[in-house]
């Protein structure tokens, strides 16, 4: 007979004498501190004849430890088992289990039912495989449904099989989305829970495994993942960053080769952790900002090799609706903070260099205190870490989320926005505005997604060598992720000439190709020869090549030819 102690985190044994009674009891622990195993199943999970025992934890958020696993004990035989045991996450309260052949492949698997109101099933690895003491004889996870409103997404091979994964936090979890040649039925991987609405802080090998590992944020702590292979991850460390972190980025800040953790919170402060390359940290540093952060971005705004933090604050918190820039230091600090006149209830900061000057610039969505803004604002970078003025341009409803993206192979980046909508009444599209490599953008062309679209994230999801969408939508009804694949007529970088209204000016660019060539203007199309050099052949700014001219100038029309 075999009982768990869902108050020790231990089962306990008790073998029989052959004469009616049970010998003294055995204990085994599983998990670890906070596990609490609510049921246990016996079966020979390993296929070396003798049998395994596998518990279902179902852990407690509030005690600091996330016991919401599986434990597989690996018999050895005589009533005994190996230690420790081998655990793997599903999804919250796991209160009972199954044992069957879900694909029959003759081998056992298990089912666990969680009181998240989802089902968890580890399926056995193929015979032909081998299994190792860490990863165990199951492969990773799948849990069905998903469920909880997502709050953030991100980009990167979580599983290292090559392919670009679709990482998840929502409402209590974090998980990925494997990605597969059928993306239509790609599973739902469950790696944990997580403290209540979590942020993504991002990806990063943290212990210079070659692995992909991750963070997030929420409830004054920073959880980090470390991977362990095959898509499965270790319990997370915490590490305490202060009152409502909301935000942050993974970045070497040190420029020591570690990716380290910025984490921005409510109390007007940045915290810094930096990272030792062991999948540790080092005691956090804080800068103050005087105004509460909401989402932060890291790029070199000043030019000098060290990352710098941008910031976008809280709309109600200071009225005028501003953020931050922090210069780096290059060493892991950064400057005082200077002040940057944003729009209303900034968020979503994204950095990029829309106009070629070689220098970063900002955009920021401006959803207002009652989601009911509708644009967003672009700071131009300039010498010196100077950010601005501010230019507006117009999108959806209750602007969410940013991303900026190559999306047909111009050379020249394109904004694309997720407009969640107002309260109560969800938004269901995107706005995408092509830049032209001057800095103006394009009017918004509108894209139909799920309710409540909140998160972005950017990624060849199908392998064809053109950046992808990923759109995760909080709308009670319909919490998902959408997939959109790249359809954009992909140009690539040639000598075509780029033509944009920006003010009074219009603007003609170009890439500058490997081969020599001239600009040429006529006044007269219909005629073939009266094509000549053009007075002026532009300021070559970066690779491309830019000419503006006023409205009131004469009719021209402009071409390029090797000469």
């Amino acid at each position: 007979m075999v009982l768990a102690n869902d108050n020790y985190n231990r089962v306990t044994v008790f073998l029989n004498q052959g004469n009616g009674t049970l010998g003294p009891g055995a204990p085994f622990p599983v998990g670890c501190y906070g596990s609490y195993p609510k049921a246990v199943v016996l079966g020979d999970f390993t296929g070396d004849g003798v049998v395994d025992l596998a518990t279902a934890n179902f852990g407690w958020d509030w005690d600091g430890w996330d016991g919401n696993t599986l434990s597989l004990l690996v018999g050895l035989g005589g009533g005994t088992f190996a230690q420790p045991s081998l655990d793997y996450v599903v999804d919250r309260g796991p209160k009972s289990l199954a044992v069957a052949d879900l694909d029959g492949d003759g081998q056992l698997d298990l089912v666990s039912a969680n009181e998240a109101g989802t089902v968890a099933v580890l399926l056995r690895r193929p015979a032909s495989e081998a299994v190792s003491s860490l990863t165990g004889p199951f492969v990773a996870p799948v849990v069905y449904p998903m469920g909880g409103e997502l709050t953030g997404l991100f980009a990167a091979d979580l599983d290292g099989d090559g392919r670009v994964d679709i990482g998840v936090n929502s409402q209590w979890a974090v998980g990925f989305v494997a990605a597969r040649t059928n993306l239509a039925t790609a599973p739902y991987t469950r790696i944990g829970s997580a403290p209540q609405y979590p942020r993504i802080l991002g990806a990063g090998d943290f212990n210079g495994d070659g692995h992909l590992d991750f963070a997030i944020v929420g409830e004054s702590k920073v959880h980090v993942f470390l991977a362990l292979g095959l898509g499965k991850f270790a319990l997370p460390r915490t590490y305490s960053v202060g009152s409502d972190p909301s935000s942050g980025a993974v970045a070497d800040l040190n420029r020591d080769g570690k990716p380290d953790l910025a984490v921005a919170s409510s109390d007007g402060r940045v915290r810094v952790l930096l990272g030792k390359g062991d999948g540790t940290f080092a005691a956090l540093a804080d800068f103050s900002l005087g105004a509460g952060p909401r989402e932060l971005a890291v790029g070199d705004v000043d030019g000098d090799g060290a990352p710098d933090l941008v910031t976008a604050n809280y709309g109600w918190q200071n009225v005028g609706n501003t953020g931050n820039l922090l210069l780096g230091r290059g060493d892991g600090t950064f400057g005082p903070a200077q002040v940057l006149a944003l729009g209303p209830g900034p968020r979503s900061p994204a950095l990029g260099d829309l106009d070629h000057d070689g220098y970063l610039d900002l955009v920021v969505v401006n959803p207002g205190v009652d989601d009911l803004g509708k644009t967003i604002s672009v700071l131009f970078g300039r010498a010196n870490g100077n950010l601005g003025p501010r230019t507006t341009y117009e999108v959806g409803t209750g602007p969410a989320a940013v991303a900026l993206v190559d999306l047909n192979g111009d050379g020249h980046l394109d904004v694309v926005v997720a407009n969640r909508g107002k309260l109560l009444s969800p938004g269901q599209t995107l706005s995408v505005l092509m830049g032209n490599g001057t800095g103006c953008l394009a009017k918004p062309q509108t894209v139909v997604v799920p309710p409540w679209p909140t998160v972005l994230a950017v990624g060849d999801f199908n392998q064809d060598g053109r950046p992808d969408l990923a759109v995760g939508a909080s709308e009670s009804k319909s919490r998902s992720v959408t997939l959109l694949l790249n359809a954009t007529p992909w140009v690539g970088a040639d000598w075509r000439l780029e033509v944009s209204l920006c003010g009074n000016e219009l603007t003609v660019a170009w890439l500058v190709p490997e081969e020599p060539v001239v600009l040429e203007v006529t006044t007269d199309l219909l005629d073939p020869k009266s094509w000549r050099l053009a007075p002026e052949q532009g300021e070559r700014v970066g690779d491309f090549q830019f000419l503006s001219a006023p409205l009131d100038f004469p009719s021209r029309f402009f071409r390029l030819r090797q000469p």
